[in-house]
């Protein structure tokens, strides 16, 4: 635990932050954990500068138990910072403020998630399609924030995620005390999506792609074997 509080404090110091007075404040391991997968600080790794989010990520993805072994004590400890805070009611500490004008998501509301799309992966979201994924999903409130990440990816075709979230959601939280600008709205790894509709660009070079996506509203209902999205 010190160890991540290490990092944490030096992560926040680059950031010109008061890093232990925030550290005061966030006591939980828990909380503290969901501070570090939102940092912005990268490491070299492989000559490649990546942030802590991408390389847990990876580990998850990876399937690979020499990687597990080290990330699993993380994931843990966010996804009680997710789920375990608010099992007792499903219900996230802060919801988006924009309601959902889907059909069959009446009371639903409406976050972000921008990043690229490969061709080869389209063939995947198709309306009606339910699937897992395996990673943190980071979502966003502000619309244009989730288009600044869809602007940094490094695919020529961009996306944007609409999910559509029930307000009695037992998969997501708001990074409530972690992050401000961002907005952060965290699904747990393995959380369930439904395609509701898909609206491909015809001129990616301006226009990202745009998928509107259902949350479901708890992981452990759904059935295991759902496919793994190959994007999200």
């Amino acid at each position: 635990m010190k160890q991540v509080e290490s990092q944490v404090i030096e992560s926040m110091r680059d950031a010109g932050t008061n890093a232990h007075a925030i550290i005061a404040e966030l006591a939980a391991v828990n909380t503290v954990c969901a501070r570090l997968y939102t940092s912005t600080k990268r490491i070299l790794v492989k000559g490649q500068r990546r942030e802590f989010c991408f390389l847990l990520n990876h580990a998850i993805r990876s399937d690979d138990p020499k990687l597990l072994h080290h990330a699993l004590p993380l994931v843990e400890c966010i996804n009680r910072h997710i789920v375990g805070e608010l099992r007792e009611t499903n219900a996230p500490f802060k919801l988006p403020p924009t309601l959902s004008t889907m059909p069959g998501c009446n009371g639903h509301r409406v976050t972000y998630r921008g990043g690229g799309m490969t061709a080869a992966c389209q063939y995947f979201f198709q309306e009606g399609v339910r699937y897992r994924t395996d990673q943190y999903t980071s979502t966003s409130f502000d619309e244009d924030i989730a288009l600044t990440f869809a602007s940094r990816s490094k695919c020529s075709e961009k996306v944007m995620w609409r999910y559509h979230v029930p307000t009695m959601c037992a998969n997501v939280n708001y990074l409530s005390k972690t992050t401000i600008q961002e907005q952060e709205f965290l699904f747990v790894p393995f959380s369930v999506f439904s395609v509701l509709s898909v609206s491909w660009s015809n001129n990616v070079g301006t226009t990202p792609h745009y998928v509107d996506i259902q949350a479901c509203a708890d992981n452990k209902t759904e059935p295991a074997w759902l496919p793994i999205a190959p994007r999200c």
